[in-house]
């Protein structure tokens, strides 16, 4: 394999001007450039990309914080996410580098962008309560955008999100529609702004339909089957009523129906369901399950984009894009007379 070195002696420069050259300076000559140029494609040379982004002060690099493996592994919200910004990165020629979320000293979720990797920027997912958190990130003066909406700061931060509020509260909408009145809702963790916001749009549109709301109608877990169907099944071994059922994933939406499969329920004559988030999932298993499209893809091009546009200052005042979302009718829904 050809070196820089290789390149120089065959152009008859030195191994600076050859570097002046791939790193587009400006300070040598027509006729050189023209002859390490001719040199390089002779000689087939691969510049070394990591020593032209040190030549350039820039990484090539994002670093995308959040979420421990185990909801990475298990949340398939996150492979069409992951692929919407892989599709930017890779066409921008920008390195991906995935940090999970860790636990700190007193073994709570934390995110740090203190690694040893220099990165350009960040997307950061699955924002929490916590004002702190995004105090530190903003507190590191780097570039990055939060998928999802941060609960403080706002108007400093880049975001890109669904509107959780108005999904549940379609989604809900489209359940009472059928005749149900007693729905109960498989939220997220509780520390999540998603989470916030579904509960909100859930509680909305029971009060403008005039269903009392029950705390005790509204359930939190993980994003997976297990945790999904656990909640689940807790809940009706308690004796809680129910004819409708809305889920905050897809794999909730599976443990759900798993669970009350095995407790003698029929979907959707006994229950309905409807995912908050469907993804290929949803629309594969069977029975296929009624879901909202949250565009996941979308939702990671756009973040990446705006990432990028933040590191070359083609956004500079922060920009909140809002991606919108769709209700697919399938065949875990049926009217409430069951």
């Amino acid at each position: 394999m050809a070196t820089m070195k290789d390149v120089a002696l065959k152009a008859g420069v030195s191994t600076a001007t050859v570097s002046y050259v791939i790193n587009g300076h400006k300070k040598v000559s027509d006729e050189v450039r023209k002859r390490v140029l001719k040199a390089i494609e002779e000689l087939d040379y691969k510049p070394n990309r990591t020593a032209q982004n040190l030549a350039r002060s820039t990484t090539k690099c994002i670093g995308l914080f959040g979420s421990d493996l185990a909801t990475m592994k298990t949340h398939t919200f996150f492979y069409g996410l992951m692929a919407g910004i892989l599709s930017v990165t890779t066409k921008n020629n920008y390195n991906l580098i995935v940090y999970p979320e860790q636990k700190n000293e007193n073994l709570e979720p934390c995110i740090t962008l203190d690694h040893g990797e220099p990165i350009d920027g960040a997307i950061i997912i699955n924002p929490r309560v916590s004002k702190e958190y995004l105090k530190k990130i903003i507190e590191k003066n780097i570039s990055f955008v939060l998928v999802g909406r941060p609960n403080e700061y706002a108007e400093l931060i880049n975001y890109v999100d669904n509107d959780n509020v108005a999904i549940a509260y379609n989604a809900a909408k489209y359940l009472i529609s059928l005749g149900h009145t007693s729905i109960l809702l498989l939220n997220g963790p509780e520390n999540y702004t998603l989470s916030i916001d579904r509960l909100e749009g859930y509680k909305m549109v029971l009060e403008e339909n005039g269903i009392p709301f029950k705390k005790e109608m509204v359930l939190n877990s993980e994003f997976n089957i297990a945790d999904g169907g656990e909640a689940i099944k807790k809940a009706v071994l308690a004796g809680l009523k129910f004819k409708a059922v809305l889920t905050s994933s897809d794999t909730q939406a599976i443990g759900a129906i798993n669970a009350l499969t095995e407790l003698g329920f029929k979907i959707p004559r006994d229950i309905s369901i409807v995912c908050l988030g469907e993804t290929f999932l949803t629309r594969s298993y069977n029975p296929r399950i009624s879901g909202i499209d949250i565009m996941e893809y979308e939702i990671g091009r756009k973040a990446a984009e705006q990432v990028l546009s933040i590191i070359d200052k083609k956004l500079i005042k922060p920009s909140h894009t809002i991606i919108p979302f769709k209700l697919n009718v399938r065949d875990t829904t049926s009217n409430g007379k069951g």
